[in-house]
């Protein structure tokens, strides 16, 4: 198809000839599909990459259009290859940061409950008499009833505050067109 014109074989070829024949044809097809494939991707516009390798081929239009066709497909499949592998990465990349997510949520929670029960030793450099010192201390009560807040608020575990329905005074404004008009207004005494 994207040849040139065979006109000058004999039918009567045998099987050794054919072959070559099929693998010179094979790689002329690979280096056309190749060229067109690299115009297509710089942008270039269909009808002039026909208008120009059937010149420099000495094929037609129409032998080209067949490979433009090659071309564009072979781009398509070599897209969808590479949109499959970006997705593998980011699937990756997505499980590893929520693994190290995980991990470090577990790792401050076991810090602030260390912290929260008192059991984490603290260093602190302190200054005495004008003398630094480097002092290991446990968390002070402050510390870990801080610790303990921090947790429950990453927990979720405060309960919902409950707004008091006991003595609210409700106003209610009324337009009376008339004084007898309170009757219909219920508790009401003159």
């Amino acid at each position: 198809m994207c040849h040139g014109s065979d006109s000058g074989l004999s039918l009567n070829l045998n099987l050794n000839l054919i072959l070559p024949l099929t693998t010179k044809y094979m790689k002329d097809l690979e280096m056309r599909i190749g060229a067109i494939t690299e115009r297509l991707e710089k942008g270039d516009n269909a009808k002039a990459i026909m208008q120009e390798f059937a010149r420099r081929w000495e094929v037609s239009e129409r032998t080209v259009k067949t490979c433009i066709a090659l071309a564009r497909e072979r781009m398509t499949e070599h897209n969808k290859m590479k949109q499959a592998i970006i997705e593998e990465v980011r699937k990756e990349v997505i499980a590893k940061a929520a693994k190290e997510q995980l991990i470090s949520d577990i790792e401050l929670e076991a810090q602030l409950c260390a912290i929260a029960m008192g059991e984490l030793e603290i260093v602190k450099t302190v200054i005495q008499n004008g003398v630094e010192k480097t002092v290991k201390c446990r968390p002070t009560p402050f510390d870990m009833v801080l610790a303990i807040d921090k947790l429950w608020k990453k927990r979720g575990s405060y309960p919902i505050e409950k707004q008091q329905a006991e003595n609210q005074t409700l106003i209610l404004q009324y337009n009376l067109q008339k004084p007898e008009d309170i009757k219909y207004i219920e508790n009401v005494t003159e």
